[in-house]
């Protein structure tokens, strides 16, 4: 896409109205907000898939709580020989650290990652049950419209820690970005990330064709939304660490 400044898009509405236009339901809009139940945002009733969309709105790099957990860390690394005195950093994506460390430091933010799991969990299970909606598969969507600190790399790692052999009635996720472009080496414009991630060890995942009709409908209608044209880069699982969120001036 271009890398020119384009306008801030409302992420909650701007997929709530692709998700009208592609042909699933909204749930607000089905249900109302008058219901027993917390519960998800959307339903493709023809397959059996209900979504749920979360947000991760603040950088929490700049938390001062958070900034004393991780001067702990350094402060025991440096003590213990880990590494020594030249390193320093506010980032969890630091390529100077040997890999545990950097693992440590993605571990602090697990606990905000983790509670949105565990609650998009219990609004898809609920909508399931209250819905009567047999062997239901569950999608979690989790958007980065906000925490630079998380880079495309460490959201997967987090993400799969976060859910574990938990949290059985999700059985696909996707993580990407919206108004928080990236760069990459694979374009020489600027990027968005789109990251499906499946369990298929644990869960049998969203049928794989859906989750790229979805994609390349919510790409379109970005296009449209914005006019620009989108290109598709796919990228695999090595080539992550290479994907940088780049932060405005």
């Amino acid at each position: 896409m271009s890398n020119a400044p384009l306008p801030s898009i409302n992420v909650e509405h701007a997929f709530a109205d692709f998700i009208r236009a592609f042909g699933g339901e909204v749930l607000e809009d089905t249900l109302g907000t008058g219901v027993s139940f917390k519960n998800a945002d959307y339903l493709f009733r023809e397959i059996g898939v209900i979504g749920e969309l979360k947000r991760l709105v603040s950088d929490t790099t700049d938390d001062a709580g958070l900034q004393r957990k991780i001067q702990e860390k350094f402060d025991r690394w440096m003590e213990d020989g880990t590494i020594g005195l030249v390193y320093g950093t506010n980032r969890i994506n630091s390529r100077q650290l040997p890999e545990h460390c950097q693992h440590e430091l993605i571990d602090i933010f697990r606990p905000a990652i983790q509670r949105r799991i565990v609650e998009a969990n219990k609004q898809i299970r609920s909508t399931a049950g209250e819905l009567g909606i047999a062997n239901a598969k569950g999608l979690l969507l989790i958007a980065n419209d906000g925490n630079f600190g998380l880079e495309a790399d460490a959201a997967r790692y987090l993400i799969g820690k976060a859910i574990g052999n938990s949290c059985s009635s999700i059985h696909s996720i996707i993580y990407f970005t919206v108004n928080m472009r990236a760069s990459s080496p694979m374009t020489d414009k600027d990027a968005l990330v789109w990251m499906n991630l499946n369990r298929r060890s644990i869960l049998a995942p969203v049928d794989p064709d859906f989750v790229k009709r979805l994609f390349d409908g919510w790409r379109k209608y970005l296009e449209n939304m914005l006019s620009v044209t989108i290109d598709h880069i796919e990228a695999d699982r090595t080539d992550l660490d290479t994907i940088r969120l780049i932060r405005p001036n």
